[in-house]
């Protein structure tokens, strides 16, 4: 073989196809790890989105997918409550807690307890008429919080309403109502 330039020329070119093609090689074997470890990765977490198919051909439950989307925001809101930022004292001011009511019958007469948590104040209505016993309350909360030279105080009002029917027929005029300091006792006796 001669060293004519066109010999040179198609050895350069022919090292230079060699050179791409050995880099082609290698940048797909990179692709193709990359993909197997993401394949690997959803497999273990879970898809991050639903698969887009269409109901009426597959034989899923076409809800499938809102009950997993269900999962996911109840899991997002889950992560809320564990935030420092939700946490906080400032954030208190939006729990609407109703005290918690219960009702117990006896032989004599249905009983119904209401709680009143600490440092709540709760003011209670009763109406009693047709054996449907209307509770109609308000709770006030007051709380302050002392941080250094700043003094923080909240305080929130709130309703609730709840009612209870009799299956047996009670004495209206009979009724009675005890509070004390953690709970309200409602006596109606049956006639």
């Amino acid at each position: 073989m001669s060293n004519t330039p066109s010999t040179k020329v198609l050895w350069g070119a022919l090292i230079l196809v060699f050179g791409i093609a050995i880099a082609l090689a290698f940048y797909s074997w990179q692709l193709r790890s990359e993909l197997q470890s993401a394949e690997q990765k959803i497999a273990e977490q879970g898809r991050p989105f639903p698969l887009l198919t269409d109901p009426w051909l597959s034989k899923s439950d076409p809800f499938d997918a809102f009950t997993d989307m269900r999962s996911r925001i109840d899991d997002m809101m889950e992560s809320f409550s564990n935030d420092k930022f939700f946490n906080s004292p400032s954030f208190d001011l939006f729990a609407f807690d109703v005290p918690e009511i219960s009702m117990d019958e006896s032989k004599t007469a249905y009983v119904i307890t209401m709680d009143v948590p600490k440092g709540q104040a709760v003011e209670i209505n009763t109406k009693l008429e047709d054996q449907r016993l209307s509770l109609t309350g308000v709770v006030k909360d007051s709380k302050s919080n002392a941080r250094g030279q700043q003094s923080i105080v909240s305080s929130s009002v709130r309703q609730f309403t709840r009612s209870f029917y009799f299956p047996l027929a009670v004495d209206e005029a009979a009724m009675t109502v005890e509070q004390s300091d953690d709970n309200i006792t409602i006596t109606v006796p049956k006639s």
